[in-house]
């Protein structure tokens, strides 16, 4: 798929809005654990952990391995937020 590949260099180029945007897109033409990984490291670059975990959560793992690597990059992101001094004070925190 060719938008896998723009997406690819995009994320290889550091612009993570870009790379954002051709998942996004590519995303409306059909679903791809593949893609919503992509998704979400563009989100995670951005900063932009809330969308991270939306991405993933809406994922449909189709293998067993794909489940794991959605486990772990949720753990990372928990992991991420649960480190940030700014978490503490976020919504997320004061949600629970």
């Amino acid at each position: 798929m060719r938008s896998d590949t723009s997406i690819k260099q995009a994320l290889a180029q550091h612009r993570y809005e870009t790379a954002r945007h051709l998942a996004a897109q590519a995303l409306k033409d059909g679903e791809s654990f593949d893609l919503r990984i992509d998704l979400h490291e563009a989100y995670r670059r951005l900063g932009d952990y809330a969308g991270a975990r939306a991405t993933l959560k809406a994922a449909s793992p189709s293998n067993p391995d794909e489940a794991f690597a959605q486990s772990v990059l949720l753990a990372e992101d928990f992991y991420q937020l649960a480190n940030d001094g700014h978490y503490r004070t976020s919504a997320e925190a004061r949600a629970g």
